[in-house]
C-alpha cells in the first residue's frame, strides 16, 4: 500500500463525516490524531483512515435516512 497524507476535505468526502464531527471525534480519542505537516498544514495518514473505518462495527454503520431515499427499497447489509 502506498503511504498517502489526507487532507480534512478528502477524509470529510470519503467518510461523510463533517469536519466538526471530525475534530470532536479525534478530540474524543475516537479518530486517528493529525499530523503536523507544515505550520499551516495537517494531514491523516490514508493507512490510519482505512484501519479506523475497517474497525467500525457493521452495526455501527448507519443506513441512508428515509428522506434520503426518496422511492427507492433500502437493501439491508446482512442479506445477500
Amino acid at each position: 500500500m502506498t503511504l498517502k497524507v489526507l487532507s480534512i476535505k478528502q477524509i470529510s468526502e470519503a467518510t461523510g463525516l463533517s469536519p466538526v464531527t471530525i475534530w470532536r471525534k479525534e478530540k474524543a480519542g475516537e479518530f486517528p490524531v493529525r499530523r503536523q505537516l507544515g505550520s499551516r498544514r495537517v494531514g491523516w495518514l490514508n493507512r490510519e483512515i482505512d484501519e479506523w473505518l475497517e474497525a467500525i462495527p457493521k452495526s455501527k454503520i448507519t443506513s441512508p435516512k428515509h428522506s434520503q431515499l426518496k422511492n427507492q427499497d433500502l437493501i439491508l447489509s446482512d442479506q445477500p
